[in-house]
């Protein structure tokens, strides 16, 4: 997940096999047709989940999309708040683990990083 540090309540998410060069394209112009805008320029990285194994694309793509879409969701309830977008990437890795006969993921497989501080300890709604 970036964030637009010009317009902070503007977030990307998207997958990537190289975090760094990833945000050097996007902050080019060059990453994303929704990042290409220069005035949403320069991003940083805001939070990203970690420990794809075998490069799960089909996997990739449902969290990705799943984290838009509860983003998305709390954005149109009037949240505004980058930490609590970031924090639904955790309640997605557990909703994938919930189902895993569909990908065969196990809790301690996935992992969200949040690259801020935080007053609280563990992740809540």
């Amino acid at each position: 997940m970036l964030i637009s540090l010009r317009h902070p309540n503007y977030s990307y998410i998207g997958t990537t096999a190289c975090i760094r060069s990833r945000i050097q394209l996007h902050n080019a112009g060059n990453g994303a047709r929704a990042t290409a805008p220069a005035y949403l320029r320069p991003f940083a990285l805001f939070a990203y989940i970690c420990g794809f194994a075998n490069n799960r694309s089909d996997l990739c793509y449902y969290i990705e999309n799943q984290w838009k879409e509860r983003r998305n969701y709390l954005i149109s309830m009037g949240n505004n708040d980058q930490k609590s977008w970031s924090y639904k990437g955790n309640h997605i890795i557990n909703s994938v683990c919930e189902i895993n006969d569909r990908f065969g993921v196990l809790p301690q497989e996935l992992k969200l990083v949040c690259l801020f501080e935080s007053n609280i300890g563990r992740f809540h709604e």
